[in-house]
């Protein structure tokens, strides 16, 4: 139960950084579509590339080192979001999106290998199938969730930068409880893809 909360953590991580970076640099700061494309295209090509180095760490180090680390890298990025005003340098927040995308390579190969862990190979499939149902529903319902904190605090019909600051907080006590996860609930020895 505890992992399947640490999973859907970390999917949650991945679509809401996805979806509020583009409405932060978009809406509340107001950079043009283009140029938020040239700042977010590196990074998800960085990822690209992190994914087999992320999977070759996560087979070396345990999963409980890795949790903690990408946690700490997710909070890490975290942070400064909660307190950015319009004025922000754009290089930081492309920065502190690359300390995210790392922190989130590191959590999701691990989970992923142990949500898969006791399912015959004749299986992988559905196993693949149910995982990504989750990851469809846990993204819908985060997101959904965090816009709508936004919109809350936000004037009508906008989304402003005290709205993504909330979103970021809440975003924050996520990993928080995923920091927590990690250190307390999985086990030092325990290799998540073993």
């Amino acid at each position: 139960m505890i992992i399947k909360c640490y999973f859907n953590i970390a999917f949650f991580a991945l679509t809401s950084g996805a979806l509020l970076l583009p409405l932060f640099l978009q809406s509340t700061i107001g950079v043009s579509t283009l140029l938020t494309a040239l700042i977010i295209l590196p990074i998800t090509l960085l990822k690209a590339l992190l994914n087999p180095i992320g999977s070759k760490f996560s087979k070396k180090v345990s999963s409980k080192n890795i949790g903690i680390l990408g946690s700490i890298l997710l909070i890490i990025s975290c942070i400064p979001f909660v307190f950015f005003t319009v004025n922000i340098n754009l290089y930081l927040v492309a920065i502190l999106y690359i300390i995210r995308i790392t922190g989130l390579t590191l959590l999701l190969f691990p989970i992923l290998a142990y949500s898969l862990k006791g399912i015959d190979s004749e299986e992988y499939t559905q196993g693949l199938s149910i995982i990504n149902s989750n990851r469809q529903i846990v993204a819908a319902l985060g997101t959904t969730a965090l816009l709508a904190c936004a919109s809350f605090i936000s004037p009508s019909g906008t989304v402003s930068i005290k709205g993504i600051n909330l979103a970021f907080f809440i975003q924050l006590i996520i990993f928080i409880i995923a920091l927590i996860i990690s250190i307390f609930f999985i086990k030092p020895k325990e290799n998540l893809e073993n």
